[in-house]
């Protein structure tokens, strides 16, 4: 029986907020527009941005989209933003 390799990262949360600031300032973009693209109100993302509600599904998909990276890179399962393919 193989054992699985278990890496050793940081918690997702801590990892997707820092990514969804530092995606949104590196771009220019304010809160009040990336929540206008996403459809929602800016304190949503906000929450999102300080950890106080987590995206679903559907808004990771969206938020992949907008800043061009992968789910994987949003939730820290991969290090390089570019890398979509694997």
């Amino acid at each position: 029986m193989r054992q699985s390799t278990l890496i050793h990262c940081r918690e997702p949360e801590v990892l997707l907020e820092e990514r969804l600031k530092k995606l949104r300032k590196s771009r220019c973009f304010t809160q009040q527009r990336i929540s206008e693209l996403l459809g929602i109100d800016r304190s949503s993302y906000s929450y999102y941005e300080t950890g106080k509600t987590r995206p679903s599904i559907k808004m990771l998909i969206k938020l992949s989209c907008i800043y061009q990276v992968s789910i994987d890179y949003l939730v820290g399962n991969r290090q390089d933003k570019n890398d979509c393919n694997d």
